[in-house]
C-alpha cells in the first residue's frame, strides 16, 4: 500500500477501509522474528507487503479482487517460500501454526476449507493404511469424490465452492461448465478465477465435437512453420489427430506407445497426427520425439501453457486431443485415450 505522509490522510484511509464491506485485515505470528511478508495473487503479482516485528505482522486494506492468494517472504518467483495458500476475501484473517504448517482462518471460505481439509485428511489417512484392500480404497475414493461434490453445492456463495468446482470442471463440457457457473452467487461469479473459467468455457464451445477445426501454425524441430490446415488438406489424409502433450507430462508419455502403434497401423490408410508440445525447452521435447519414435508431425512454440494453439482450443489439462475429419473439417471426437483411438479409426478406416 502507498505511504501517505499526512496524518489526516492516514486516518481517513483507515476509516474508509474499516467501514467498507471489502475491507480486510490479515494478521498473525510467524517463527521468523523480523523481515518482510508479501501477499501474491495466483498469477504471482504482489498486491501488498508488510514488515514483521518480533514475529508479529498485520496487513490492512481493501480486497479489490478476491481469489486464492499466497503469503510469502519473497517477491522473487524463482525463490518463493510460500508460508500459506489462502482465500483472500473481506474480513479478518488470522495465520496460525497447525502442526507443521501454517493455516489461515477467520473468514467463511478459509474456515470451511479448513473443515473440509480435516475430513479429507482423515480419509487419506485411512487410505494409506497398509491393511486396506483395493475394494476399501475404492470406497474411500468414492467418499472423497462425494464429499467434494457436496462441498461445491454447499459453498456456492464463497470462494471454496469456486475453487472446488474448478477442479471438477475438467470433467464437464463447455455448456455444463457455463450452466454450473450460473448456480454461484453473482459475487462469486465475478471472482478472478471464475471469470477466467467462464472465458475458457466460452472458448471451449468453439472446439466441441461437431465444430469446425481452428487453424494454427507453429514451428517443427527444424524451425519450419507447419499449419494444421496444410496437414488436413494434404492429399490422402482422411483423419488428423490434433494432440496436445508435453515431455514433462507423465500421463502424456503413457499415451505415446498407443499413439505409436496406432500411427503404424493407420498412417498408410489416411491417418496423420499433428502433435503440439507444451514444452519450454527444445532439447527435452526433441529428445522424447526421437527416443519414442514419434514419427509424425511435431510442432511447438515452446511457450508451455501459453502455447497459442492450446489457448485457442482452451486446453485445461494434458494430454488432450481432437480427431478431425479432413473431408468436412469438423471435430468428430475428443480426448481418445489408450486403445480408444485405434478402435475409432478401425471403424472409420475399414
Amino acid at each position: 500500500m502507498k505511504k501517505i505522509i499526512f496524518a489526516a490522510a492516514i486516518a481517513a484511509l483507515l476509516s474508509s477501509c474499516a467501514g467498507s464491506p471489502n475491507a480486510y485485515t490479515f494478521k498473525g505470528t510467524i517463527e521468523n522474528p523480523d523481515g518482510k511478508l508479501f501477499i501474491l495473487t495466483d498469477q504471482g503479482v504482489t498486491i501488498d507487503s508488510t514488515v514483521v516485528k518480533e514475529g508479529q505482522f498485520q496487513f490492512k486494506g481493501i480486497v479489490e479482487k478476491n481469489g486464492i492468494y499466497f503469503l510469502t517472504d519473497s517477491q522473487d518467483r524463482s525463490h518463493l517460500n510460500v508460508l500459506a495458500q489462502f482465500f483472500f476475501e473481506p474480513g479478518t484473517m488470522t495465520l496460525e501454526k497447525v502442526g507443521d504448517a501454517y493455516q489461515v482462518s477467520g473468514t467463511k471460505s478459509n474456515d470451511r476449507s479448513n473443515a473440509l481439509s480435516a475430513e479429507l485428511n482423515k480419509l487419506y489417512t485411512d487410505y494409506q493404511k497398509p491393511d486396506m484392500t483395493d475394494e476399501q480404497k475404492e470406497e474411500i475414493l468414492q467418499k472423497v469424490d462425494e464429499l467434494q461434490k457436496k462441498a461445491i453445492g454447499e459453498n456456492r456463495d464463497n470462494l471454496l465452492g469456486a475453487a472446488l468446482f474448478q477442479n471438477e470442471a475438467l470433467e464437464y463440457s463447455a455448456k455444463e461448465i457455463l450452466a454450473e457457473i450460473e448456480k454461484f452467487t453473482p459475487e462469486i461469479q465475478q471472482s478472478a478465477s471464475m471469470i477466467r473459467l467462464k472465458e475458457t468455457a466460452e472458448k471451449m464451445l468453439k472446439s466441441e465435437v461437431g465444430e469446425p477445426y481452428m487453424d494454427m501454425e507453429q514451428p517443427d524441430k527444424d524451425g519450419k512453420m507447419i499449419s494444421l490446415k496444410s496437414v488436413i488438406e494434404t492429399e490422402g489424409n482422411k483423419y488428423v489427430l490434433l494432440d496436445f502433450w508435453a515431455s514433462w507430462c507423465g500421463p502424456c508419455r503413457g499415451e505415446i506407445p498407443y499413439l505409436v502403434e496406432t500411427y503404424k497401423e493407420f498412417h498408410k490408410k489416411g491417418f496423420e497426427i499433428y502433435g503440439v508440445s507444451l514444452d519450454e525447452k527444445a532439447e527435452s521435447w526433441q529428445k522424447v520425439i526421437t527416443d519414442k519414435e514419434m514419427n509424425w508431425i511435431n510442432v511447438s512454440d515452446l511457450k508451455a501453457w501459453k502455447n497459442e494453439g492450446a489457448q485457442q482450443y482452451a486446453v485445461m489439462s494434458i494430454p488432450a486431443n481432437f480427431l478431425i475429419d479432413c473431408t468436412t473439417g469438423k471435430i468428430i471426437a475428443k480426448n481418445l485415450r489408450g486403445e480408444d483411438l485405434a478402435k475409432q479409426l478401425g471403424e472409420l478406416l475399414k
